[in-house]
């Protein structure tokens, strides 16, 4: 006799869709063993291209080795039904850049520093990737 077996998917219940990420639609979801909430981002395997596949494996390596408490936690990940699952803690507050309309933090300053985080991280990744 065979037993069928589990699906990953099934340890958690879908809650909302919150947005599209970088590679696939992100969804609000609770571990049904825990109660936890976490966030689930499912990205579609079949249609992206190679680099994309390897932007992916390097934001898994680093979500799932880092110890910065600012930066979203690293909880599973697992493939399934033509799917990469990413499961993330939950950031009831949402991402900065909601948390900054929001709030009416939305000036001058404010942008600078961001425009420059954000152009050290890309040019982080360019040294990263064509070294």
């Amino acid at each position: 006799m065979f037993k069928l077996k589990k699906l990953y998917t099934d340890n958690y219940a879908l809650q909302s869709m919150i947005g599209k990420g970088s590679f696939g639609t992100v969804y609000k979801v609770t571990n049904v063993f825990n109660s936890k909430i976490y966030t689930m981002e499912k990205i579609k395997t079949d249609d992206i291209l190679h680099y994309e596949k390897t932007s992916i494996i390097n934001e898994l390596r680093i979500l799932s080795s880092h110890k910065c408490p600012f930066i979203i936690k690293f909880k599973t990940c697992f493939y399934e039904n033509e799917h990469i699952h990413l499961v993330t803690e939950y950031a009831s507050k949402g991402d900065l850049d909601m948390l900054i309309k929001k709030n009416s933090l939305y000036n001058s300053v404010l942008k600078s520093i961001l425009y420059g985080t954000i152009f050290c991280k890309l040019l982080l990744h360019f040294f990263i990737y064509t070294l």
